[in-house]
């Protein structure tokens, strides 16, 4: 645990990757590793062998945040001053001051001495409040959340003893809602687990119980099956039935079953029209589920020429013929004209087809949603408002989530009049999008739909906008305007603008406006001005209240 992802100065070099530059050699290393382990003993040194986990759990959260005072001055980690802040030495020590640890210290602390007790225990992390990392521990059967570095809170005299420290986010449940606290655990906690801003999140697996810990015996409920892998016309599905507490949600057991293939599902065969003189013709049949196709010979469709095959005999007419409008085919004319052609057949709902220089999933008969582009390096994307697709005309209504999630290319994209909302994390991580056109029927921004786009400076949303997000705009640290036209607006999410160190404006002509979420304006301009409808400004100025913001000027 003496690894950090970081990057900084210490006496002069620079470090980061996955080694802090204060364990560069070996040497370093094995003294790390040293003192960590002598601190580890001595915690543990505490307990006594009647100690039940949950005893220990709870000595290990009591002694790191009664002998820690968190990090009065973490920048100081990055320029040099102390860059081990982020260690779980730092937290094992017990410091406090500049030298004090930062959430990540408490948390690799806490999961080191887990550890060493034999007590299952990962790291998590998310956006609770800004960027964090907090714990999931398990025992007794179930998975509960532990954040020592909450349980720490700075305020109080200075140094490691505040008297403020505390056990109330300690073995709580994901609808633990905290005496005095707004949000349950999982909602003031919400998980991303990721490397860095620049890389894609990862899952470490547990499933937090629902409640806290309390001594109980488990009740089995009534068993669930859950869809792990949905079977597909050649690739088996998996079920897994599973028997939880139904007090607290602990997965008891659980076996799985394996489900066949489907096989394909071809509709009727339809005559292709391509027998040759003293050739016979084919059929073809598509199946409804994939779009995979059979052809197979149509028996006695030969052409018949009396001067170079004259033992051909007369073609028979195809027997096989389409069973609706809508399965489209080729078929001979009854009369001595040229054959009569109709369009190729339509794709199956649920099938991924390609047009123009995109991919599209077909949600409806005349519907379909934006799945990305074809050309993963485009800088400029255009999602049309209508798409040409087997002959037919489908509207594009949707964007798929994460169509361009981590797109390090795209610079500009605009968006169709169709396009009715923006999913989450659709344009998260587009590090060098500058510019969006938004059409005007989209209604809401999802759950950080633009996080991270680091090179948008501006953005207009239109007239039907109801919602923006958790998240929506987070970290887009060159954002320095944002206008919202409609008068519908609800609702701003949690750090919808977090982290956009250069928001300076915001315009708003809703008088809807009900719900700003916690840390919606933390990190944004000191001179920020919301301008709002004039009816409207000594109450929004109540509502931007407390929300990241100490400067934010609210007027008309």
């Amino acid at each position: 645990m003496l690894s950090i992802q970081y990057e900084g100065q210490y006496e002069g070099k620079k470090y980061g990757g996955l080694r802090n530059g204060l364990f560069e050699s070996a040497e370093n290393i094995k003294n790390g590793i040293d003192l960590r382990d002598k601190c580890v003993n001595e915690i543990q040194g505490l307990l006594t062998p009647s100690d039940s986990d949950e005893a220990k759990i709870r000595k290990f959260n009591e002694w790191l945040t009664f002998h820690n005072e968190y990090n009065t001055d973490p920048d100081s980690a990055e320029n040099g001053v102390y860059p081990d802040a982020w260690e779980c030495i730092s937290a094992l020590e017990g410091r406090s001051g500049v030298r004090g640890p930062v959430c990540e210290a408490y948390s690799r602390a806490f999961k080191v001495l887990c550890d060493e007790s034999g007590i299952p225990c990962v790291l998590v992390d998310g956006e609770a409040g800004g960027p964090h990392m907090w714990n999931y521990v398990q025992f007794d059967g179930a998975w509960y959340g532990a954040d020592v570095t909450w349980n720490d809170p700075s305020g109080g005299k200075p140094g490691a003893v505040s008297g403020r420290e505390t056990d109330k986010w300690l073995l709580v449940g994901a609808n633990t809602k905290p005496e005095e606290e707004d949000e349950t655990f999982l909602q003031s906690h919400p998980v991303s687990n990721k490397v860095s801003e620049e890389t894609p999140g990862f899952t470490n697996g547990p499933v937090l119980s629902k409640m806290a810990y309390e001594p109980h015996v488990h009740v089995a409920g009534i068993p669930v099956t859950k869809v792990i892998r949905k079977p597909t016309c050649l690739g088996e599905g998996l079920n897994r039935r599973v028997i939880s507490c139904q007090e607290c949600g602990a997965e008891l057991s659980y076996d799985e079953e394996t489900v066949p293939a489907l096989g394909h599902s071809y509709g009727a065969y339809v005559y292709n029209n391509d027998a040759k003189v003293g050739v016979d013709g084919t059929e073809t049949a598509t199946c409804s589920r994939c779009g995979a196709q059979d052809t197979r010979t149509k028996v006695g469709t030969a052409k018949k020429d009396d001067a170079s095959n004259p033992g051909t005999t007369k073609p028979s007419t195809p027997t096989t013929k389409p069973t609706s409008p809508s399965t489209p085919t080729t078929k001979p004319s009854t009369s001595t004209g040229s054959p009569v052609t109709t369009a190729t057949p339509a794709p199956a709902v649920g099938q991924t087809v390609s047009s123009g220089g995109a991919s599209y999933t077909v949600t409806g008969a005349a519907a379909v949603t934006y799945a990305g582009p074809s050309n993963k390096k485009a800088t400029s994307v255009t999602v049309p408002a209508t798409v040409a697709i087997s002959g037919r005309t489908y509207k594009v209504t949707a964007i798929a989530s994460k169509a361009f999630a981590g797109n390090k290319y795209l610079k500009s994209v605009k968006i169709g009049a169709n396009v009715t909302a923006i999913p989450a994390s659709a344009f998260k991580g587009c590090t060098k999008l500058t510019s969006v056109s938004f059409g005007n029927s989209i209604t809401s921004l999802g759950k950080n739909a633009f996080y991270g786009c680091k090179a948008l400076k501006s953005v207009t949303l239109g007239t039907k906008i109801a919602t923006i997000d958790d998240g929506a705009f987070q970290n887009c640290a060159k954002l320095m305007k944002v206008t919202v036209k409609s008068t519908k607006l609800s609702k701003v999410g949690k750090s919808a603008f977090a982290g956009c160190k250069k928001l300076k404006s915001v315009s708003l002509k809703t008088t809807k406006l009900k719900s700003v979420g916690k840390n919606a304006l933390k990190g944004t301009a000191k001179k920020l001005v919301a301008k709002v409808p004039k009816s409207k400004v000594r109450a929004y100025q109540k509502l931007f209240k407390n929300k990241g913001s100490k400067t934010v000027v609210v007027k008309k």
